[in-house]
């Protein structure tokens, strides 16, 4: 399976007037299954077009302070450096791709900092001199051992994944989030109160941390988070193999059957659902007593049936989704002699590796079925 191609923005060396990285970021994305390239420092629109336009998705790394004019402020003794141009050319990848093309972000350290800046947001220009110095967010070296502990908002995106409601990180910057942008919810806090996660429940995958996880490879949760990230990149072609996987790769990642399969169909047949809106076939599927089981898996093949057919007519599209929704249902008896989830792991214990394989192979058949019914069913939709 091809490999996404990750942009990675570059790191800025005044001194040596040159362009550099960290080997993290770039192990870190690769062993979690992208391949990652550093981005040309440009301000060039056509430049920055021709190198991004084979980009699935973008990490926004580390480094200069962001200017404070871009949020309304004056720069303080406390600001150090910044960089103009790195400031440009995030503005323009972060607006023509990841915002109007909906491509994936993570942001790393400044990555969470220009994010929100960019959202209409602000930032502490220095930590101790303007918030709190009750928490040493500056470690010295090395980096690759933790500082503080931060808080999990464990109904978040990040939370679902890691399943813990305190985490150990390291700590590298003197700014954090002031004031957040309306656009962004918080995922994870400092004990002193600072932002150390945040995502966008507007976009399929926008997400921040405030630590570096990049010199951390590890840590399990620092490999959950590559992971996580390259996993949303998967190209969104309209075949069956990219539904499946991406449902599979969401079921892994901790999502409910229900949500998995919701966020694989939004992203293939570009559903336009946001983070909120994914919910629903959660919901529905914790109603009919899911937790990651076959009713779930169906409830979300047939919320996207009608969202398909939605869009072009709204009379019909109840008409068809009911017939599709009996054909699924029909298919996946023949294989499974049930849709009913107490029936299909009645004697299978609750957590057991066991159950996991069967909730995995029911996303895996109900999508394959689901795709196969859009495919035949749906033709005029899809256009």
């Amino acid at each position: 399976m091809r490999r996404t191609i990750i942009g990675v923005l570059p790191l800025w060396d005044e001194k040596k007037d040159s362009v550099w990285m960290l080997p993290g970021y770039m192990q870190g994305l690769e062993e979690a299954g992208g391949a990652p390239i550093i981005l040309p420092l440009t301000a060039s629109e056509e430049t920055l077009k021709n190198t991004a336009e084979i980009c699935d998705g973008f990490l926004f790394t580390g480094g200069h302070d962001v200017n404070p004019e871009r949020y309304g402020q004056k720069k303080r003794e406390c600001c150090e450096e910044i960089c103009d141009l790195r400031d440009k050319m995030e503005e323009h990848i972060f607006r023509e791709e990841v915002l109007n093309k909906k491509k994936s972000a993570l942001g790393i350290c400044r990555g969470i900092q220009i994010f929100n800046v960019l959202l209409g947001g602000s930032l502490y220009q220095d930590i101790p001199a303007e918030f709190s110095k009750s928490i040493n967010h500056a470690q010295k070296p090395p980096f690759d051992v933790f500082a503080h502990s931060v808080k999990i908002f464990l109904e978040s995106p990040l939370g679902k994944i890691i399943k813990k409601e305190r985490i150990e990180v390291n700590s590298s910057h003197h700014q954090g989030i002031n004031e957040i942008s309306k656009e962004l919810e918080i995922m994870a806090l400092a004990d002193d109160g600072l932002i150390e996660a945040a995502y966008m429940p507007t976009h399929p995958y926008l997400w921040a941390v405030q630590w570096h996880p990049e010199l951390l490879l590890k840590d399990e949760i620092s490999k959950k988070i590559f992971t996580s990230f390259v996993n949303s990149t998967k190209k969104l072609t309209k075949n069956r193999a990219c539904a499946v996987e991406t449902a599979l790769c969401y079921f892994k990642d901790g999502f409910s059957c229900s949500e998995a399969v919701l966020r694989a169909f939004n992203e293939t047949y570009e559903l336009g659902l946001c983070e909120n809106d994914k919910k629903i076939a959660s919901a529905f599927g914790a109603g009919m007593g899911e937790s990651g089981c076959a009713c779930g898996a169906i409830t979300a093949c047939t919320m996207a049936f009608g969202l398909i057919a939605g869009r072009k007519n709204v009379a019909e599209s109840n008409k068809l989704s009911l017939l599709a929704a009996k054909e699924l249902q029909n298919k996946f008896k023949e294989l499974h002699k049930s849709v009913c989830c107490r029936a299909l792991t009645k004697n299978v214990e609750w957590k057991s590796a066991e159950r996991k394989k069967l909730c995995e192979n029911y996303v895996k058949d109900a999508v394959k079925i689901a795709d196969d019914i859009i495919k035949n069913n749906f033709s005029q939709f899809l256009t």
